[in-house]
């Protein structure tokens, strides 16, 4: 099943590409006794992608083929060794880290229990930010010290410009039941649910969002990501220019006919 779209989806401000249900996406081997689902496939005008990699017990998988593109991971499941050229690092679960292709291909191997992660791709033609810190091997997820978004909404930065991270931003956000303003941001954003579900609303039309599923929502689509439960959801982000996860601008619902274009 390839990711689903809805009329308008490739249209500037209008328009999303989802995928619900992403065991049924085509799996590719990836290594040896590893496999990929590319979810949200590159697009001419998007610079992010996002695949799903699982590795089974012991098993490795490569990332860096494209050494022009920048991969950010987050670890759903299981141990990994990761090993570039210099000293191997080992990351567990809720973990992101980031592979720029500076130093070639980089093994990724599981431990006993084989490992899931997404991969967040970042094309060159995305804006390049300041780099305002050092690069960081790994960055484990910690909510202790969230920051606050729209809709009481929190979330952690997990990848980003502070460190050493220029091309996009990661973070891990927080969403409480009930729904935020309408709203659309100037970044180009892929979101990708852990937890938790709901659906996710623009002007086109709505979508059930779950565990595994992600919706590209292209620069200025007014939207709104709903949780339809009486728990938090839990979704991790990329988007391009880098920036702050909280960067939004309320809006008029766009099904009445308000245009932000």
């Amino acid at each position: 099943m390839t990711p689903s779209t809805v009329p308008g989806g490739t249209r500037p401000g209008g328009g999303h590409e989802t995928v619900t249900t992403p065991d049924r996406c085509a799996a590719a081997e990836h290594g040896e006794r590893a496999s990929i689902r590319a979810l949200l496939p590159p697009r001419p005008d998007s610079p992010l992608s996002l695949a799903l990699i699982e590795i089974e017990p012991m098993g490795t998988a490569q990332l860096g083929a494209d050494r022009s593109r920048h991969e950010l991971a987050f670890v759903l499941e299981g141990d990994l060794t990761l090993q570039p050229s210099g000293a191997a690092h080992d990351v567990g679960p809720e973990t992101a880290f980031l592979h720029d292709g500076v130093d070639g291909r980089l093994t990724v191997r599981a431990g006993e229990a084989g490992a899931r992660l997404v991969v967040f791709g970042v094309s060159a033609e995305a804006d390049e930010h300041a780099a305002l810190g050092e690069r960081s091997r790994s960055v484990r997820l910690d909510l202790t010290d969230a920051g606050s978004a729209t809709g009481k909404r929190s979330f952690q930065v997990l990848l980003g410009p502070e460190n050493g991270c220029c091309r996009a931003t990661m973070f891990l956000g927080v969403v409480p039941p009930g729904a935020a303003p309408w709203h659309f941001h100037q970044y180009d954003e892929i979101v990708y649910t852990v937890s938790g579900g709901g659906t996710y609303h623009q002007a086109e039309g709505t979508q059930p969002t779950g565990p595994g599923s992600a919706v590209r929502i292209t620069p200025r689509t007014v939207h709104i990501n709903e949780n339809g439960t009486d728990s938090d959801m839990y979704v991790l982000g990329v988007f391009t220019p880098a920036g702050s996860p909280s960067a939004a601008f309320l809006a008029d619902d766009p099904r009445a006919g308000a245009d932000v274009g």
